[in-house]
């Protein structure tokens, strides 16, 4: 990024840096990971697992306990980054910063 004077208060400035640095890791994309889950649910889904289905749902013959891994964005990366959007908006003063934050904070 070419160097450019600004004429914003201090703050503004480090806000700005962070929002293009999560604004780049928006456009290259989230970080996801598998999630391993265990639920009982209506349909199979991942692997059935009969001794848990026993244990858990003798009386309920149309729950059945599955152990399924899911890709999600929901990681403590994700939410680091959503919880410091959140915090350093009330904190941008120029209208061009408070522009970008709002186009960040619908892709995170």
């Amino acid at each position: 990024m070419p160097q450019q004077a600004v004429h914003a208060p201090l703050l503004d400035i480090f806000i700005e840096a962070f929002l293009q640095c999560a604004l780049g890791q928006a456009q290259r994309g989230l970080l996801s990971r598998y999630v391993a889950h265990a639920d009982d649910l209506p349909v199979i889904k991942g692997r059935f697992q009969t001794n848990g289905h026993f244990r858990r749902n003798l009386a309920r013959p149309h729950l059945l306990h599955c152990e399924y891994d899911e890709f999600t964005a929901d990681n403590a990366s994700n939410r680091a980054v959503r919880a410091t959007l959140e915090a350093c908006r009330p904190w941008a003063s120029r209208a061009s910063t408070q522009r970008k934050w709002f186009e960040i904070w619908w892709p995170i």
